[in-house]
This record gives C-alpha cells, sequence and structure tokens, in this order.
C-alpha cells in the first residue's frame, strides 16, 4: 500500500487522498490490516469494498473459463455450480453507500 501511495504520489504531485482497496471476498484479517496501515502508518483514509458486493459471474457453458471456475469454487459467497448464473451484491444500495462513505471521507456532506 505505501508503494502505491508513494506511485501515485510521485505521478500526480499531490498525496494521495484515499486509497480505495477491492478484496475477492469478506475477509476480516485482510480488511483490519489494510484499515491500520491506510491509518496509523500512511495517514490516507481507505474505503475497503468485497468484490462479491460489486460482481455478478455468469459462466454460459461448462467448459467455460478456468479463472471463473476457480473464482466460483474459492470464494464462499459464490458457492455455485459452472454453468449457472451467480448474482451477488448490494446493487445501486450498496454503490450507493460506498460513494456517501467515500464523499464523507473526502469532507463532503452527505
Amino acid at each position: 500500500m505505501r508503494a502505491a501511495a508513494d506511485a501515485a504520489q510521485a505521478k500526480y504531485k499531490k498525496p494521495a487522498q484515499l486509497l480505495l482497496c477491492m478484496l475477492p471476498d469478506k475477509l476480516v484479517d485482510e480488511y483490519k490490516e489494510i484499515k491500520r496501515v491506510s491509518d496509523v502508518e500512511l495517514g490516507i483514509p481507505s474505503q475497503v469494498v468485497a468484490g462479491t458486493k460489486l460482481v455478478t459471474l455468469e459462466v454460459q457453458d461448462r467448459d467455460a473459463s478456468e479463472y471463473a471456475h476457480s473464482v466460483a469454487s474459492r470464494s464462499s459467497a459464490f458457492k455455485a455450480k459452472i454453468g449457472y448464473r451467480v448474482q451477488r451484491g448490494g446493487g445501486p444500495q450498496y454503490c450507493a453507500n460506498v460513494a456517501m462513505k467515500i464523499n464523507n471521507k473526502l469532507g463532503g456532506v452527505n
């Protein structure tokens, strides 16, 4: 995270205002570490989202990409058989909630 923040500062000539991190699933330990590093070590607000809240996985046939199968089988939120449509996430309400959190962290008024 420090390397990403430093790279952004070098490229844009100003410090990062927010770190946006997407995790593949709801991973509590990783979430805590991201928050600790961003707040304590970097002093940059962060927003963490679970990819499963945003993603729709659709596989049309059983011989579809191995990547899609590996994602579906490793993620607890995607407990489904290949060949079926998997739709997860909070949809527009979840995205609006995340947007309001980001706006607040950047000093905006909700």
